[in-house]
């Protein structure tokens, strides 16, 4: 894989606003329009079966775990251990048992890959609740490769790229379904600020339109709440679903804090995307049992206990910690300053190049892999500070 230069296109920044990235200086650079990663056919396909075979096997392994009441009562005080209220652990469960452990093919979710210094796929982590850099991959990063080659664009260059038909396909699935209404929602960035949580609600809801689904968006401190129970609501009705790019945890724990002792029945009543029971599969405990139960051919060596690997150069990470927030690399020998319960994740060299590492962000939508962006860092840890770099696909 390599890391290009090529001249930027002419007013890219007002290109990038008018594609809904406002957000395309933020931090100094993130969007860079002189830089791309050019990767091979074969390359390509391989990312392709990591993601899809991945999620599989998540799904599948947090189902064995979930059949199991002793696991289940170590999964239930993992959560609770987090923070988690024990009334929404419930709630998750219920879930799960509802429609989790049968619906193989949920919305959407996102890998962290990166190649180790062989060349080998790794998997940092999945994002199943509240996976963003979504318009960058899905829109920006095209309109660029086509501006950028042309009648190139298929001939002798692609992207992996099938985020928008897939998520018209998804939208279309649940219009199927009877969802003719949705709410979008996020929490709100600084004040006048577009950001990339609402920047993916907007792009998502204008998908949404298409596939004849009707959207309105309010950032989580403007949402209605009923009256009676703790549910969202618009014009005092139960809107078709609620779009949530927001932790599931956080919005419970919201409205606890705001005395509804009963705030878990959010999960129960209104239709939430994401689900509930992809808290099951996005927590950070689920890695070490990942790699217990398929080895390291994708998944990294972890463990729960830092004694079991002090020897080893590892990564601390909270079980539900989000953009690089509680995440600590530790020497050996040292132990961790994280508050709450960690995993320990085994450091991995990834591949660098120019003094880059980049990670690719693998999206999984309706259970097949979709569409990758990648972000570049030159540090050790992926901050929401790194950069976001366009790809291309060498296809002769």
């Amino acid at each position: 894989m390599k890391r290009l230069k090529i001249a930027p296109r002419q007013n890219w920044q007002s290109i990038v606003e008018a594609q809904g990235l406002p957000y395309h200086s933020a931090g100094g650079v993130y969007w860079q329009d002189d830089v791309y990663y050019s990767m091979t056919q074969q390359q390509a396909d391989y990312i392709d079966v990591v993601t899809t075979s991945a999620y599989s096997m998540i799904h599948r392994l947090v189902g064995k775990m979930m059949s199991n009441s002793f696991e289940r009562a170590v999964i239930r005080k993992r959560m609770v251990d987090s923070g988690i209220l024990p009334d929404a652990v419930e709630a998750v469960f219920e879930n799960w048992d509802e429609i989790g452990q049968y619906k193989t093919r949920t919305s959407y979710g996102r890998f962290d890959l990166a190649f180790d210094k062989n060349m080998r796929l790794r998997m940092f982590e999945y994002n199943a609740d509240t996976p963003v850099v979504l318009i960058e991959t899905g829109y920006c990063q095209w309109e660029w490769l086509v501006d950028q080659f042309g009648d190139k664009v298929g001939e002798s260059v692609g992207q992996i790229n099938e985020l928008y038909p897939e998520l018209k396909e998804m939208f279309y699935s649940w219009k199927s379904q009877g969802i003719h209404d949705m709410v979008f929602t996020c929490d709100k960035g600084q004040i006048g600020e577009v950001y990339e949580y609402e920047a993916s609600c907007l792009y998502l809801m204008e998908i949404a339109a298409e596939a004849g689904i009707s959207g309105t968006f309010k950032f989580t401190e403007q949402l209605e709440v009923g009256n009676v129970k703790p549910i969202i609501t618009v014009d005092g009705k139960l809107p078709g679903a609620v779009f949530k790019l927001y932790p599931t945890e956080w919005l419970v724990d919201d409205l606890h804090h705001n005395g509804w002792k009963n705030a878990a029945d959010v999960l129960r009543v209104n239709n939430l995307i994401e689900e509930p029971f992809k808290l099951l599969m996005g927590g950070k405990w689920l890695l070490p049992e990942l790699w217990k139960e398929y080895g390291s051919d994708v998944f990294i060596p972890a463990w729960h206990n830092r004694n079991d690997c002090l020897n080893k150069k590892v990564v601390a990470k909270s079980y539900y910690g989000r953009i690089g927030m509680e995440v600590e690399v530790l020497q050996p020998g040292e132990q961790t300053t994280l508050q709450g319960p960690v995993i320990y994740q085994e450091f991995t060299e990834s591949f660098e190049v120019d003094g880059w590492k980049p990670v690719l962000c693998s999206w999984v939508i309706n259970g097949r892999s979709a569409g990758v962006g990648i972000r570049e860092q030159q540090t050790e840890v992926t901050t929401d500070s790194c950069r976001f770099a366009p790809h291309v696909v060498e296809l002769k």
